[in-house]
């Protein structure tokens, strides 16, 4: 029967890293263990929306050996990433990359972090 594709309700791993001993970092706590460096380039092996948050949705990448909760204002970037076939392919083929950018934010009254995305 054509019709619905069973297969598509089947969940495997998507991405080709093994996260079962990743603790979670913030931004701000790798950003300052590598010395502030606006440079570095973290390569992503893995992108996920953790949606069993205490307030929203919020994305998590893993890079090489923990997990870096990402800022709210990167969601809408990683449901993109995530929708794509090509760019799921593109991480597991070590192509995807994130700067981390520090900015003062005056409404809050502190220094804020976000990523870049770019490609490797």
């Amino acid at each position: 029967m054509k019709g619905f594709n069973f297969a598509n309700v089947n969940r495997r791993p998507v991405f080709d890293i093994d996260t079962e001993n990743f603790d979670y970092f913030s931004l701000q706590e790798l950003f300052e263990e590598n010395d502030e460096d606006e440079d570095k380039v973290y390569p992503v092996y893995a992108i996920y929306i953790n949606t069993k948050g205490k307030y929203e949705d919020a994305p998590v990448v893993a890079l090489e050996d923990r997990y870096v909760n990402l800022p709210a204002n990167q969601l809408d970037a990683a449901k993109e990433i995530l929708a794509s076939d090509q760019a799921i392919q593109a991480i597991n083929n070590g192509n995807c990359g994130i700067q981390i950018r520090k900015y003062y934010k005056k409404k809050f009254d502190r220094w804020c972090y976000t990523v870049d995305w770019v490609n490797i």
